[in-house]
């Protein structure tokens, strides 16, 4: 494989944003075949789509825990794109806070990231404009859980121009073109001069500067994480591939669909792995 075609598989990979809430398109099977037509998502609400985002006494309970961990002593990142006056204004600082929030899922559940994140809008903005931010969360949780039906093969080029495509379709069917393009125009722009590069022979984008080696301890952590990524990615897919033949199974009943479901949470995820597999997998809380 030539240098440019793995450093083009690099940069889609990046761009693409893999995995729920950031993580890497590893681990993932691919399916052969031209990609198929994506459905649009119900339209978003005005407002964010769970009840109760105001600030609680729930929300109060988790503030000292966002405090600790991976987090502890620092500051969101971004900011809220309010200009000080009438709407929010599409920016990637937006993005930025939200990633930042998001960051912390599985130290936390995102009920409680998501009641911080009301607590912060609301003490820091109007509410228009705090309703505004939390709808535009809901929107962008919907996105991060989208089901794609179009892969990555790093070492397949023919693959990365009908991904970027679905991406970007289905970017700003639930964002609306202002928002996708604040969120993703940049990523989507670079990504796209590469892949035009690659099929016209060109060469890609230099490479940065090698970096170091790592450590042998540093190495052998970071691939204890990579293996934990592939595994938590290989079991969200078998449960949402089971999830899709429960619902299709006509011998079920309404009920008997949600009972078996409730057991494939049971018995696949523990503690706040559960919940976050709900959230991706589009489940409601139990």
């Amino acid at each position: 494989m030539k240098p440019a075609v793995l450093l083009g598989g690099g940069l889609l990979a990046v761009a693409l944003g893999w995995a729920v809430f950031g993580g890497p398109p590893r681990g993932e099977p691919a399916p052969a075949g031209a990609p198929t037509a994506v459905t649009p998502p119900p339209a978003a609400p005005a407002r964010a789509a769970a009840p109760g985002l105001a600030p609680s006494a729930a929300s109060a309970a988790f503030a000292p825990v966002l405090g600790r961990g991976s987090l502890a002593g620092t500051e969101l990142d971004g900011d809220w794109a309010w200009p000080g006056q009438g709407g929010l204004r599409p920016s990637a600082g937006l993005r930025r806070r939200f990633d930042h929030l998001l960051s912390r899922q599985g130290e936390l559940p995102l009920a409680a990231l998501q009641a911080e994140l009301a607590r912060l809008a609301r003490a820091e903005l109007p509410p228009h404009a705090a309703d505004e931010v939390l709808a535009l969360w809901g929107r962008y949780l919907a996105l991060q859980q989208h089901p794609w039906r179009t892969h990555v093969h790093p070492r397949r080029p023919e693959t990365w121009r009908p991904a970027l495509a679905e991406r970007q379709q289905v970017r700003r069917q639930h964002l609306g073109p202002a928002w996708a393009a604040a969120f993703y125009a940049d990523e989507e722009r670079e990504l796209s001069a590469t892949i035009v590069a690659l099929e016209s022979g060109q060469a890609a984008p230099a490479a940065p500067e090698p970096t170091p080696p790592l450590h042998p301890q540093a190495a052998e952590r970071e691939a204890a994480v990579q293996a934990e990524w592939e595994a938590w990615e290989r079991r969200l897919a078998q449960a949402r591939a089971e999830l899709v033949r429960l619902q299709a199974a006509p011998e079920l009943s309404a009920t008997q669909r949600h009972a078996a479901a409730e057991r494939l949470i049971a018995e696949r995820f523990q503690g706040t792995e559960a919940v976050r597999a709900r959230a991706l997998l589009g489940l409601p809380p139990p």
